[in-house]
């Protein structure tokens, strides 16, 4: 949490575009929130909530489309470990921003779980 955190300042102060990927619509809601109260000229491109099962090849191509086209460089993974390094390194050559797995982070900085 605490590299998100310091990578959302950087990208604020830098201008860089962020995009999320993981976690539940509700907690990217709250997510959201916190980081605008937090960092208010940080450009959120792309919060995107997989569904919790296989992906379909189409609906995989979406949600990398997404991504890419928000024009993120900074992408955080937040599909909890191993699922979200299989999917970074399945994805490696699709991705077009930097891919970093965040594990439980999106819910420490939502709130929705308390940090230990």
């Amino acid at each position: 949490p605490d590299l998100t955190l310091r990578l959302c300042a950087l990208a604020e102060h830098e201008g860089l575009v962020v995009a999320f990927y993981g976690s539940t619509p509700h907690t990217l809601e709250l997510l959201h929130a916190a980081l605008t109260r937090e960092f208010p000229r940080l450009h959120i491109g792309a919060m995107i909530s997989p569904p919790f099962r296989a992906l379909t090849p189409e609906e995989d191509a979406e949600f990398v489309a997404q991504i890419n086209t928000s024009g993120a460089a900074l992408v955080f993974i937040g599909l909890g470990c191993p699922k979200q390094e299989v999917w970074m390194a399945a994805h490696r050559e699709q991705v077009q921003g930097v891919q970093l797995g965040v594990g439980a982070a999106f819910d420490y900085i939502a709130g929705t779980v308390k940090r230990p």
